[in-house]
């Protein structure tokens, strides 16, 4: 957005705010901007223009934000305040999807915008160990919490951002393997030796289990174009043709999902 166009506050104001005092409709508009970009689509940045005045408060408002609220005695977690933030926006009856820009990294506040809001998640990645690392970690820390969690799991898809040719199917293999991965580290399928291949059968003859299938994933392909994505200076990022040619997939998918039933 430009700097004119941001409203007065943001995500983090309406949370500091919301436990303080509560918020009320004129709040709400006030974090509410429109883009110039696009006809129909409002943003509710994280910062709006007071906190851009007064760049000082900055830090510790975002302290606050992230702290559990008290209410009537009663302490409510972030992912809480989140939803109800969100539930409030909705509310407007002004939007047909509400897309999150959740926060990179593994943080705690990660977790709301992948398991509490009940949404279709896509966690973006390139082709580099330190995505399957921290995925790693994240799967994890889920699955241990939520024991055999297919609802969230259908809901879930990868996306490997700047994706070449070359490198996709090195790249599936590795979301499948992060994907069905049980326990322990992450690491490289181990390969059979010739003591491997002495098959002792069950005395059930009961059938191997299938193979799973090999996970969804997403890509955006490596385009030079938009290596600095500027689109409120640089108009052209915006061309369909230019967009299609490099975000196509994810595209598909979305007019895909908005299709589907809710």
């Amino acid at each position: 957005m430009k700097p004119e166009e941001l409203p007065t506050y943001g995500v983090v104001d309406w949370l500091v705010e919301n436990g303080l005092s509560g918020t009320d409709s004129t709040f709400r508009a006030d974090c509410i901007g429109k883009s110039s970009l696009l006809d129909g689509i409002s943003v509710v940045p994280a910062f709006g223009s007071q906190t851009l005045a007064h760049p000082a408060d900055a830090l510790a408002k975002i302290a606050r934000a992230s702290l559990e609220d008290v209410r009537d005695g009663t302490p409510l977690s972030f992912r809480i305040q989140l939803q109800e933030m969100i539930e409030s926006f909705e509310a407007t009856g002004d939007y047909d999807v509400v897309l999150i820009d959740g926060r990179a990294g593994l943080h705690e506040t990660t977790a709301a915008p992948v398991l509490g809001l009940g949404a279709k998640v896509l966690l973006f990645g390139i082709n580099e160990p330190q995505t399957f690392q921290g995925y790693a970690f994240l799967l994890a820390h889920i699955r241990e919490r939520i024991p055999g969690g297919l609802e969230w799991e259908e809901k879930a898809w990868f996306v490997q951002a700047k994706a070449d040719p070359a490198d996709m199917r090195i790249a599936q293999e590795r979301f499948n393997a992060l994907w069905n991965m049980d326990e322990g580290p992450l690491t490289q399928p181990e390969r059979l030796g010739p003591d491997d291949l002495e098959l002792v059968w069950a005395d059930n003859d009961a059938p191997a289990p299938l193979p799973k299938d090999p996970v969804p994933v997403l890509r955006i392909l490596n385009d030079e174009r938009y290596r600095s994505f500027n689109p409120v200076e640089n108009r052209v990022q915006l061309d369909e043709r230019l967009v299609r040619s490099t975000f196509g997939e994810l595209l598909d998918w979305l007019d895909e999902q908005m299709e589907l039933p809710r």
